[in-house]
């Protein structure tokens, strides 16, 4: 939220707060038009800012044509909008922050506490170890095969050519 975003959600809080946590959804919309004006811009942040306060914060409700003060809308007009804001954000993430040192943890667990996910893994790796040696093997088998038999011929045919050679 930028700064005037910001302004519109204390003025709507101090409204609803004024009026026992609860007015007309018409009521706020009028007080916040007194305050930032009528322009484009100010419908929409307006409007932005009540989606937000609802929807992402909780801090408002909307039933009918009234509008309530959240639970956590009276914690925030007492604490201050941005400064619930900010721990609020903060709160968020230190909560993602768990739920990955959580999930780390959890597969570290997994894996240490499965001896035979380990050992199926290390079985696997000396079974892939051994077939690649084999390939391997064979491969210079079939290459020295490969040489023998072409020096072979090369050899042979050089005798024979001799031998053609030594009888003319």
């Amino acid at each position: 939220m930028n700064q005037v975003q910001k302004q519109i959600a204390v003025a709507i809080l101090d409204v609803l707060s004024e009026h026992n946590g609860r007015a007309t959804y018409s009521g706020i919309l009028s007080h916040v038009s007194k305050l930032f004006g009528e322009t484009n811009q100010a419908r929409g942040d307006r409007a932005y800012v009540i989606d937000k306060l609802e929807a992402e914060y909780q801090l408002i409700r909307r039933q009918n044509a009234l509008v309530f003060l959240a639970d956590n809308g009276e914690l925030a007009k007492k604490m201050g909008f941005e400064k619930y804001i900010e721990e609020l954000h903060a709160s968020q993430r230190l909560d993602l922050k768990l739920k990955r040192l959580e999930f780390k943890v959890k597969l570290v667990q997994m894996i240490t506490s499965s001896p035979q996910v380990i050992t199926a893994f290390a079985t696997t790796l000396f079974i892939v170890v051994l077939l690649i040696s084999w390939l391997i093997s064979l491969a210079s088998e079939l290459i020295a095969s490969l040489f023998i038999f072409f020096t072979g011929i090369f050899v042979g045919g050089g005798i024979m050519w001799i031998k053609s050679q030594i009888k003319h």
